[in-house]
């Protein structure tokens, strides 16, 4: 029963890191469109951080799978080196796709705080415009009253 599980999942497994990969990518688009706002590029990032999250559980979900039949298999047939090499690959996929989807969250996290910077370089520079425009006022209000 469980091999059959394992074949059937296996089977949908290219396709549903195809749909995660495509989400992914097209959230770093929005992310990386700098016509966007700000607010638009950081919640599409916080989308990115969702999807991979989700990616990976469903992911290990179903490698972990592979890796329990391989070792109930291997339990069963200790001497078949064709079951101890089933069970290697197995884990061995495991940790490709932990390392894989860690990766893009360590890329989403970067662009986490590229995006944090760019927002207060943007309050900053409204600031010093604010600051500026209050000057000019303080200037034509002294002209002003000087001219009274």
């Amino acid at each position: 029963k469980l091999r059959n599980e394992v074949k059937l999942l296996d089977a949908d497994a290219k396709g549903l890191m195809l749909t995660y990969q495509t989400q992914a990518e097209l959230q770093r688009q929005i992310r990386d469109d700098e016509s966007a706002t700000i607010a638009q590029r950081v919640a599409a990032n916080d989308e990115l951080g969702r999807i991979l999250d989700e990616q990976l559980e469903k992911e290990t979900e179903l490698a972990q799978k592979k890796v329990d039949l391989a070792q109930l298999e291997s339990d069963l047939n200790a001497d078949n080196i064709d079951l101890q090499i089933a069970l290697k690959e197995a884990k061995t996929e495991l940790i490709d796709i932990n390392e894989r989807i860690i990766g893009q969250e360590s890329e989403q996290m970067t662009n986490q705080v590229a995006l944090g910077k760019e927002l207060l370089e943007s309050q900053n520079e409204l600031s010093l415009i604010e600051l500026l425009q209050l000057q000019v006022l303080l200037l034509i209000l002294m002209q002003q009253s000087q001219g009274n």
